[in-house]
């Protein structure tokens, strides 16, 4: 017997709420919270779990976004006013058709209708877990409310791995292989997308090999531009230690040397690549450098 914050599959559906084309986009991190979503409803389809959702006032908010209804073909969906999906007299009634007893509830926002709902759930005695990945507010601060409230009304905050490893249970069938190739699908459709600032200082002399094999290795592509970066002049300043081969100066003495600071962007995937192929052609022994993550459009809300 397992733990009962612990989930399982039977018994389970999943609830997507108002992942809509006019209010996906104004929510803190959505590009992540999206793939997260993506992840949970491909775990749902290993595991037989009905999907139910809703579009609140689609009239005016758009259907639900094309990366999420295509995987809701042929499950049921529900029109709505009221925060609450339990508002919706054809929501309750088709849950109770399901037959469920535990409820996974993602969507937006945290702190209003995902909230609300699962307040409501809570008080019909279903059991609910709540992917924190997979639920977003405009504001931060409104998120964590929605969190804390869900909480206190005895709702199991939990994450999307959490949720799916939980009811695999076990490793080595069939069911872990699929899961496995979910979960590797959408690390990489995430990594993909993310980006870091790279930042290599290099003698003003070696500068231009450097940035030819940062571009050659994949950094500095930003929108159809590539090949960009930026570069700034200044004094480098370091003194070689015992047991080391400087290119510049000489052990126990302090070198002052005209560096150029040379910056640009690159998939965080290809970050590794990047610093080893500039390491083959920077004349230092050490080579200084800084990497950067970089936040999307969506993670600035």
């Amino acid at each position: 017997m397992t733990h009962k914050a612990i989930l399982e599959p039977e018994g389970c559906a999943l609830v997507v709420i108002d992942l809509q084309e006019k209010l996906v986009p104004m929510v803190r991190g959505s590009t992540g919270m999206t793939l997260q979503a993506t992840m949970m409803l491909k775990g749902a389809a290993i595991y037989d779990i009905p999907v139910i959702y809703t579009e609140h006032y689609p009239k005016g908010l758009g259907r639900t976004i094309p990366g999420i209804r295509e995987f809701l073909s042929g499950t049921r969906g529900y029109e709505k006013v009221v925060f609450s999906a339990f508002g919706s007299t054809e929501f309750r009634t088709a849950l109770e058709e399901l037959g469920a007893r535990t409820l996974i509830i993602m969507g937006i926002e945290s702190h209003i209708c995902v909230s609300q709902t699962v307040h409501d759930a809570r008080d019909l005695g279903y059991a609910v877990h709540v992917p924190e990945d997979a639920i977003s507010s405009r504001r931060g601060s409104d998120h964590l409310v929605g969190l804390q409230k869900m909480r206190d009304a005895g709702a199991v905050i939990t994450s999307v791995e959490t949720a799916l490893y939980e009811m695999q249970y076990r490793a080595g069938d069939a069911r872990f292989r699929q899961l496995l190739g979910v979960v590797k699908s959408v690390e990489e459709d995430r990594s993909a997308g993310e980006l870091v600032k790279i930042v290599i200082y290099v003698p003003a002399n070696h500068a231009d090999a450097v940035r030819g094999a940062l571009g050659e290795s994949g950094a500095g592509a930003i929108g159809n531009y590539d090949l960009c970066s930026f570069s700034q002049r200044g004094v480098g300043r370091f003194r070689p230690g015992e047991g080391t081969n400087p290119y510049l100066g000489s052990r126990g003495e302090i070198e002052f040397v005209e560096e150029e600071r040379i910056e640009t962007v690159c998939p965080r995937r290809l970050a590794s690549r990047v610093i080893e192929h500039v390491r083959r052609v920077h004349p230092y022994e050490e080579m200084a450098y800084d990497i950067y993550p970089l936040l999307g459009p969506d993670e600035l809300l």
